[in-house]
């Protein structure tokens, strides 16, 4: 008896031990079922939150892959707009918009202030390209529709479920001036004193624009500010015989040749590809007889006198 009290005074408390089968059928025959199961939930908790602290930790020692994860999230987005997105609204004879500026924008504001598992980054950005739509449509698609675009991965309800979370985020304040936005008023002023409008030059700047979306370095530059860098390299790629900025240009996009240096610079670096950036789905785009093979084209050095 006293071999008895000593050892219960030993035991280890209930919530401290593993709950084996033997200790459950045991706890289940003098009614204890139910500190079984609250205990049980409590180490599952802690084992979800050890898990979770571990896969913090080691995203934060790998933060360096954000940037990573989010050139291939928009480069997919890219062959998904080419390819399953225009057969489906296609297939429903519904007019193909893309909204792969708005989309993007929508993206890196998320990510900005959320963290978002690997396998759902999917789901996030068919979610942002929905938002996108309502946001410059009057005709949204249908959710089934980007549902059928992942190939049905993710269901209707996840898409649902996704929307909420993304526009709480945004507090319901959704306003975005993109480099599209820019690009198109500043493609205007650059032919202006064009008699024939160059296909190739518009081309090739909205081909510049778009790499900058796969290029996380590029966030630091405004809107207004690739675009008008965009058509300032395009100009100078299609023409070295003249200065690829005027008064015109200066007076809409509001900006001098000197403020345009680093981004310019910045641009010819993604067009050339020095860095051997592996997503070539916007290359791949450009280089279509449609698009006048615009991603064919290089540029010669930028001299300093441009600037």
């Amino acid at each position: 008896m006293g071999n008895e009290k000593a050892v219960s005074g030993n035991t280890i408390p209930l919530h401290s031990r593993p709950i084996t089968r033997a200790l459950a059928s045991a706890l289940r025959a003098s009614s204890n079922l139910s500190e079984v199961v609250a205990t049980t939930a409590v180490i599952n908790q802690g084992r979800v939150l050890r898990a979770n602290s571990k896969r913090t930790a080691l995203d934060d020692k790998k933060s360096n892959n954000a940037p990573k994860r989010r050139a291939v999230l928009n480069d997919i987005t890219n062959v998904t707009c080419e390819d399953s997105y225009s057969r489906c609204f296609n297939a429903a004879k519904i007019q193909v918009v893309i909204y792969i500026y708005t989309q993007c924008c929508f993206l890196y504001w998320f990510l900005h202030g959320n963290y978002i598992e690997r396998q759902r980054l999917q789901l996030l950005g068919v979610t942002c390209m929905l938002i996108a739509s309502k946001y410059e449509e009057i005709y949204a698609p249908r959710i089934e529709e980007f549902c059928f675009i992942t190939d049905n991965t993710y269901t209707r309800d996840q898409v649902l479920e996704m929307e909420s979370q993304v526009v709480k985020h945004f507090s319901f304040q959704i306003y975005t001036p993109t480099s599209k936005t820019f690009l198109r008023r500043f493609l205007r002023a650059a032919q202006a004193s064009h008699v024939m409008p160059s296909v190739e030059m518009e081309f090739l700047a909205n081909y510049l624009t778009e790499l900058t979306l796969i290029e996380y370095e590029c966030l630091k530059f405004l809107p207004s500010v690739i675009a008008a860098s965009a058509v300032f390299l395009a100009k100078w790629t299609m023409n070295q015989s003249s200065h690829p900025w005027n008064p015109t240009l200066e007076h809409y996009t509001t900006y001098k040749a000197s403020d345009l240096k680093e981004s310019v610079q910045a641009l010819q670096e993604l067009q050339l590809n020095t860095k051997g950036c592996p997503l070539n789905s916007i290359r791949m785009k450009y280089k279509q007889d449609k698009f006048k093979s615009v991603s064919a084209f290089t540029s010669p050095e930028l001299p300093d006198r441009l600037f």
